[in-house]
């Protein structure tokens, strides 16, 4: 048999060890459940999921039927489309199915949501409850526990899902490929090809900059390419801005305009600005140049972070904040 004619397994393509933190760390941060399963049944183990799932809703023979129903017609649907799918499940909360491809082959999904929308409706919840055989005043306390969130933000969260889950197990999989023939050496090659099978590069690093800066609510976000030839940071091109009054950051040589913070990423360390206030009131006068372009740019809070392939840094995710203090 043709190694392309074998059942490809995601535990294979992505390491779960791996899948699970940033499962579990996503579901924290954007307060959605999730899971991952294969053909086989689930690989990781649940984040996040609420009481109103577990303890009514599934633990319920009726209920459990109802949620698999939903999960397997829905989980179909996002399969042969190849994109995320948001629903309303029967049991009234608002899920998702992140399908996860590789080469046009369905090879898992991730389910999440468990979240409502809106506030909830109590006699469209107490008849659900009266279908289930659930205590009314039982199932109605736990809904009112779920949290509520926007349309949007579910809809952040499960394209930051797919971006990211299939992103890896494609890259993966042609690595895969690779050793399988002995092509260690066309790997980079391999990578820009699968990139460019979905979307160009550029068109690719825009859509991380917009996916994560709408996920995490973020007045600017942007990506600082690093080339290790010349040890220093490319001038910034691609940006997520959330409305036109934000001053945008693109055309800034980061090497120039905030040396010292370039130099802690290029260490592999993270910057960190909870609120201007304190940032002026703890940098030395080694940071002048960082503070003044915090003032500039009216930088109130900010996070940036060291990206890596393998041990390789290949450049920075920076997400500020305007009026927020975090």
């Amino acid at each position: 048999m043709e190694a392309k004619d074998k059942k490809i397994n995601l535990s294979d393509l992505i390491d779960v060890k791996f899948l699970q933190e940033f499962q579990d760390t996503l579901a924290k941060i954007m307060d959605v459940a999730s899971v991952t399963v294969d053909n086989n049944g689930p690989i990781t183990k649940p984040s996040k999921f609420t009481d109103f799932c577990i303890k009514q809703t599934t633990g319920n023979d009726v209920g459990f039927a109802k949620w698999n129903e939903c999960c397997l017609k829905y989980g179909k649907i996002a399969a042969e489309k190849g994109e995320p799918v948001v629903y309303t499940c029967d049991t009234g909360l608002t899920d998702f199915v992140v399908p996860i491809m590789v080469e046009g082959e369905n090879v898992g999904s991730i389910l999440g949501g468990q979240v409502l929308i809106q506030e909830p409706n109590k006699d469209y919840f107490r008849k659900i409850a009266r279908t289930l055989e659930i205590d009314e005043g039982k199932y109605l306390a736990e809904i009112a526990k779920v949290k509520i969130l926007s349309s949007e933000k579910v809809e952040a969260a499960a394209h930051l899902l797919f971006l990211v889950a299939n992103g890896i197990s494609e890259i993966s999989h042609k690595h895969l490929e690779l050793v399988e023939k002995d092509k260690i050496d066309n790997l980079y090659k391999a990578i820009m090809e699968t990139i460019r099978g979905s979307l160009d590069i550029e068109a690719t690093k825009q859509a991380i900059v917009e996916i994560v800066g709408k996920a995490l609510n973020a007045d600017r976000c942007f990506i600082i390419e690093y080339d290790k030839s010349n040890d220093e940071f490319l001038t910034i091109n691609d940006e997520y801005l959330s409305s036109n009054e934000i001053t945008g950051y693109t055309g800034v040589d980061v090497n120039k305009d905030i040396p010292e913070f370039a130099a802690v990423l290029k260490k592999g360390k993270s910057v960190i600005i909870n609120n201007k206030e304190n940032c002026t009131k703890a940098y030395s006068q080694n940071y002048d140049i960082e503070i003044n372009a915090s003032e500039q740019y009216n930088v109130n809070s900010a996070f940036a972070f060291p990206l890596y392939y393998l041990d390789e840094l290949i450049g920075a995710l920076a997400i500020h904040y305007v009026d927020k203090k975090h």
